[in-house]
Order: structure tokens, then C-alpha cells, then sequence
């Protein structure tokens, strides 16, 4: 027989004391420390900062004022950035919904066009285009001052017209351009469809030969899929840039300085002075731009890493320059180069200067005067706290502190008052907790029975110091089959509760096992009980269990115990004596009968146990189930019943792992020879 040690033991309050008064020491340190950095730190910090204040104060103002300029610039662009943008992205939504419900198709692309003009009127969008795989496509767009509209079939793409329309939707017969036109050959079509998500496509000159601004823009582009996923098609969602510039010029860094967006290749996007595409169309980038300025600093931003300041000159006036990362929408990397003449802001250091040393003196005195009257608040209560503790780690829990220096302390006291009270307490509790564990553990079998031709084993382990759980063998002067009965039980919930229902209950197996006629019987005499006067709303389940080995006859009774499990080595088969009824301590008038079985197979292996076996949780939080504990028994058939319980318990134990038991664990293995 194997018990294992529970593992709450008593007698840890010493070291919670000594934890307690380790903590203490902890926290008077710290104070010495805060007393410390707030008498002379301040005083360092200002000293040196009054020495360096006349070398770094300008650079140190105007590097702060430009950032902080800058990182409010690129803010609001950002926000008009994606404001902008956004009009295309939620288009894009709506036509990819429209396609899902069936409303506009794949082929038949007239069907497009109204929706498309209403769209492209109510947005902020210039264009809105769709091809597929056919070659077909149709599109609504703002260009040359007016609205236009195109659709290609395909097989015809070198014969695609393209008509002026109305705002109210009337297409002039007569197209004002026809020309070659095949979507699956633009870039967008390519780059969406090799694209498992939207995209936007890079910024481009709509109509080459024209340098206008607003000409300048990109796509947001997403391949339309079948349900087998293969594309149909391709939509695209085209918007202008040339508001950006317009935007630029209303911001506050414009009014005595510059902004300019430019892509990753150092393209000019949007400017607050001069254009961004030169007369033939293309893109300038920002050391070609027409602005001074722009030209003035591009050579150093190219050399830094974004977020980096730079100084310059523009027209013999001092400069601050900086580029910052600007992310409007995912898959889009622009940089903002903000400009900022020193003048805008240097013009204010030396009244930050004057107010720094001011500053620099109250922090000073107003530090000193703290720190002495700090420290002399604090060191008298940390003593009277430090003496405390010292009692009480001692074992002197009827010493009480009282702090009054501030109300934090008074709260302090209290606690610490209620905690040295609570100590001992608990205490007291542990070594009640360890007579309890003392009482019960021996109220479990001591020696195993002999028995001839039977082979036994039991143990039984704790989730807690005292648990529920109750094995038991009880010798009879005689019965009916067997001379031993064993018994086997699980009360609700673990702790001193469910141990003292335990003893009861083992007291009564014990007492009314001599005069009672059968299993039944004595299983009635054990519920009438517990179940009197019960008022702990706990219940037990057990099995009581006799067995002859010669006769190889077993006779059982069960009050809501779990199945009895028999194993014959013969047929390699397992069976559950499954016949009960209620478990005890529910009813008082509750009666049990006396099941039996015949004929068992020499070798048959059983096994009574309880459910914290097979509900015991793993790593993964999978219970061990019946299902192992069985392969567990078939596999050491052959050996001896205290090898197979071993075995159990060690396959048990690897499934845990480091876990703490969560219910108490407890078996008997029976095996006849």
C-alpha cells in the first residue's frame, strides 16, 4: 500500500513573517532612496542644466518646436490623405457588393454605367473602371474639364470609343476619341490579379502631354473572383491628387514656410509652391521642383533617415527641414518635407532661457524645503514600523502599531495590525490542519490483508491536507462469499468537511459491518447515518465489495459509486459491475441491495477506484480518462497487484505532469490467482 504526502503542510508562518519583514526592509529603502532623488537630484539636474542651458538651449527649442510643428502638419495630412483616399476604398466595397448580390454582372457591362456616373458624382473618386477576362470594359471618368465614358468589347479593343456625358447621364452619340483599349494589358489589371488583396497602384500622369496637377493620380485596385476562384475581372477606383496641393497651401507651416509630399522614389506629389509635373506631364522630383526651397534642401534629406532634422539656407535665411514617414492608407509610402525658417520660432528662446533659470531657482528651494521636511515625516514611522515588525516576526502577534504621521500610515497601522492577527490565526489553523491530516491518515489501512489467492493493493493521494476520499478493509468472521469486505468511498468536495463525513461514514461501515445480513443491508445502515440530521448538504457515493477467489464468486453494493471495472486476461475483455443505487446521505429512508456475479476467470484483475483517476487533467487540460487506465491494466496483467496499482500511479503522475491534483485520487486493485 502507497499513500502519498499531501502537499499543504503546516508551519509556514515563520517565513511569512520573515517575507513580511524582508518586504519592510524593501519599502525603508526605497523611502531612503525617494528622500534622496528629491533632495539631490533636483539640485544636480538644475546646476548642470543653468552651465549647459546658454550652449544648448536655442538648438534644443527650435529642434523641439520644429518637430512638434512638423508632427502637427503631417497629422492633418495624413487625416486629408486618408479622407481622400477613403472615398475610393468605400466605392470599391460597394461595387464588390453589388456583384456578390447579383446586381451588376461580370459580362453585360451596360448595366454599369448609371450606377458608375452616380457614384462618380457623389465622391470625391475620378474615375471607376471594370474589365474582365473577356476583354470587356467600361468606364466613367473626370477628365479635361468635363465627364467621360468608355466601353470596349471584347475582340474590338482597338476600335474603343469614348463619349462626352452629362451630369443628368446623356451620352453624346458622336465619340469624341476612339482608340486602342485592352484592360488586361494596363498595369492595374496585371498587378490586381497576382495579388491575393487590394491594392493601390503607383501615382501616375493621367493624360500625357498635360501638366496639370490634377491630372496626377492612382488606383485602388482588386481582382473580382469567381466561386471556383478564379478571376472574372478586375475593378478599379481611380482618384486625383492635385487637392493635396491646394490643401498644403492652407496649412500654417505654409504661411511662412513650405510642405511638399513625395512618393518613394522621390517624386513630387503635392506642393505648397510650384507644380509637381513639368510641361510635358512628367513627374519632377523634388530636386527638379520650380520652388527654391525644394531645391534648397533636397540634397541633405537624401542623405538622412526619415525623421532626421536638417539645417540649410534659403536665400541666405537659416532653415529647419524635416521628412517624415506619412502612411495614408496600407501600401502607400509617402514622405512629407516640411520647411521652417528659424525666425518662426528662435524668436521666443530667450524669453524660454529667462524662464528656465526662474524655473531653475524655485525647483531648488522648493526641493530642499521638501526633502527636509520629507524625510524628518517619514523616519519617525518607519522606526515605529521597523520595531513592529520585528515583534511580530518574533512571535509577539498581540503587538500593535499606530501611525498617525498621514492617513496613508493610519491605514498602514490597521493593516499591519489586522495581518499580525490573521497570523496568528492561521497559525493556529495549520496546526489544527495538521492534527486533521495526522487523524485522517491514520484512519487509512495500515497493512494489506492476506488473503489466499487474492493479490491486493490500495493507496490513496490528496488534492488538499484532508480530502474525502476512503478506502477500507474490513475482516469478517464469515459471509457469503469472501471473508473481507472492501469498501470504497468519495465525499463531495475536499477539506476538513468532507474528512469528517468521511470518518463518520468510516465508522459506520466498521460498526454495522458485524450485524448486518448483507452488503445491502450494511450499505442501508451507513446512509441512515449520514443521512440523519443532515445538514452539510455533502453526500457520499461507495462500494462495498466481498470476494472469494476460490469460488471466484464477487458481491457488491453500490450507493452512486462509479462501476467496479473487471478484467479478464482470457478473452482480453473488460466489464463494469454497474448495478446501485443513490449515493448516501440524501435520503434517510433510502434501502440498497446486494448484487452479485459468478464464475469469474482465474486472473481476473479488479479494480474500485474513485474519479479523480480518469478525471485527472493533463498539460492540455484532456482528462486521463478510463480509456488509458485500461491500457494501464492490460498491459501488466501478468504482474503483481501492487505492480499494477505503481504502474497506475505513475502513468497518472506523467499525465499531471507539474500540475497540482485537482480532486483526491484513491484505488484498490484486486487480482485473483
Amino acid at each position: 500500500m502507497n499513500r502519498t504526502t499531501p502537499r499543504f503542510l503546516p508551519g509556514r508562518c515563520h517565513g511569512t513573517v520573515l517575507s513580511l519583514r524582508a518586504g519592510v526592509r524593501k519599502i525603508h529603502l526605497s523611502i531612503r532612496g525617494l528622500v534622496a532623488l528629491i533632495v539631490i537630484a533636483p539640485i544636480v539636474v538644475v546646476s548642470v542644466t543653468l552651465v549647459m542651458l546658454s550652449v544648448v538651449t536655442s538648438r534644443r527649442i527650435a529642434e523641439n518646436l520644429g518637430h512638434a510643428f512638423v508632427d502637427n502638419v503631417t497629422a492633418r495630412v495624413s487625416a486629408e490623405v486618408r479622407d481622400y483616399l477613403g472615398d475610393a476604398v468605400r466605392i470599391s466595397d460597394l461595387y464588390m457588393r453589388r456583384i456578390a448580390d447579383g446586381v451588376l454582372p461580370t459580362t453585360g457591362l451596360p448595366a454599369w454605367e448609371r450606377p458608375m456616373l452616380d457614384d462618380l458624382l457623389s465622391s470625391k473618386v475620378a474615375s471607376i473602371c471594370f474589365g474582365n477576362e473577356a476583354g470587356d470594359a467600361t468606364w466613367v471618368l473626370h477628365g479635361r474639364g468635363r465627364l467621360e465614358a468608355g466601353r470596349v468589347v471584347g475582340g474590338q479593343n482597338d476600335r474603343a470609343p469614348e463619349h462626352e456625358i452629362s451630369f443628368s447621364g446623356a451620352v453624346d452619340p458622336v465619340p469624341f476619341l476612339v482608340h486602342h483599349y485592352d484592360p488586361r494589358e494596363r498595369p492595374w489589371y496585371q498587378s490586381a490579379t497576382k495579388s491575393p488583396a487590394a491594392l493601390w497602384t503607383p501615382v501616375y500622369s493621367w493624360f500625357a502631354g498635360n501638366g496639370a496637377d490634377a491630372l496626377t493620380g492612382s488606383g485602388y485596385a482588386r481582382a473580382v473572383r469567381d466561386a471556383s476562384g478564379k478571376v472574372a475581372g478586375v475593378l478599379v477606383v481611380d482618384v486625383t491628387l492635385g487637392a493635396l496641393s491646394d490643401f498644403l497651401r492652407t496649412l500654417p507651416v505654409t504661411r511662412g514656410g513650405y510642405a511638399f509630399i513625395i512618393d518613394e522614389n522621390d517624386l513630387l506629389i503635392a506642393a505648397s509652391e510650384g507644380g509637381v509635373n513639368s510641361a510635358t506631364g512628367e513627374r519632377l522630383s523634388l530636386a527638379n521642383s520650380p520652388s527654391n526651397a525644394a531645391r534648397a534642401v533636397a540634397p541633405q534629406l537624401l542623405d538622412v533617415s526619415p525623421g532626421t532634422m536638417v539645417e540649410s539656407t534659403i536665400d541666405d535665411k537659416p532653415v529647419r527641414a524635416l521628412a517624415t514617414l506619412l502612411h495614408p492608407y496600407p501600401g502607400i509610402q509617402w514622405r512629407l518635407v516640411s520647411i521652417v525658417p528659424e525666425a518662426a520660432f528662435l524668436s521666443d528662446t530667450n524669453a524660454a532661457q529667462n524662464r528656465a533659470v526662474l524655473l531653475a531657482i524655485c525647483t531648488i528651494l522648493v526641493s530642499v524645503f521638501l526633502g527636509v521636511r520629507l524625510s524628518r515625516k517619514l523616519t519617525r514611522p518607519m522606526l515605529a514600523l521597523t520595531g513592529h515588525v520585528r515583534r511580530v516576526g518574533a512571535g509577539d502577534f498581540s503587538s500593535r502599531l499606530n501611525l498617525t504621521a498621514v492617513a496613508e500610515f493610519e491605514h498602514l497601522s490597521d493593516e499591519l495590525n489586522r495581518m499580525a492577527h490573521g497570523l496568528k490565526q492561521r497559525t493556529e489553523f495549520e496546526k489544527s490542519l495538521g492534527l486533521a491530516m495526522e487523524v485522517q491518515q491514520s484512519l487509512l489501512p495500515r497493512r494489506l490483508p492476506k488473503v489466499p489467492h487474492l493479490d491486493i493493493a490500495g493507496q490513496s493521494r490528496y488534492c488538499d491536507a484532508t480530502g474525502g476520499d476512503y478506502y477500507d478493509y474490513i475482516v469478517l468472521p464469515e459471509a457469503r462469499c469472501g471473508d473481507l469486505i472492501f469498501a470504497i468511498g468519495d465525499v463531495t468536495g475536499h477539506g476538513i468537511a468532507s474528512a469528517l463525513l468521511m470518518a463518520t461514514a468510516r465508522a459506520a461501515v466498521r460498526g454495522g459491518a458485524m450485524d448486518a445480513k448483507s452488503l445491502g443491508d450494511l450499505m442501508t445502515r451507513v446512509n441512515a447515518v449520514l443521512a440523519k440530521d443532515a445538514t452539510h448538504e455533502r453526500f457520499m457515493t461507495m462500494t462495498l465489495l466481498t470476494l472469494d477467489p476460490e469460488k471466484r464468486c464477487v458481491r457488491w453494493a453500490s450507493a452512486g459509486h462509479d462501476p467496479v471495472i473487471v478484467y479478464d486476461p482470457a478473452a482480453n475483455t473488460f466489464r463494469e459491475l454497474s448495478d446501485g443505487s443513490i449515493p448516501l446521505g440524501l435520503f434517510e429512508d433510502a434501502t440498497y441491495e446486494e448484487y452479485g456475479v459468478d464464475r469469474l476467470t482465474p486472473g481476473s484483475i479488479l479494480l474500485m477506484g474513485t474519479d479523480g483517476i480518469w478525471e485527472a487533467r493533463g498539460a492540455n487540460r484532456e482528462m486521463f480518462g478510463k480509456e488509458r487506465l485500461r491500457d494501464e491494466i492490460r498491459k501488466r496483467f501478468r504482474a503483481s497487484a501492487s505492480d499494477i496499482a505503481a504502474g497506475i500511479d505513475r502513468a497518472l503522475s506523467e499525465w499531471v505532469g507539474s500540475q497540482h491534483i485537482q480532486d483526491d485520487v484513491t484505488f484498490m486493485v484486486l487480482k485473483m490467482h
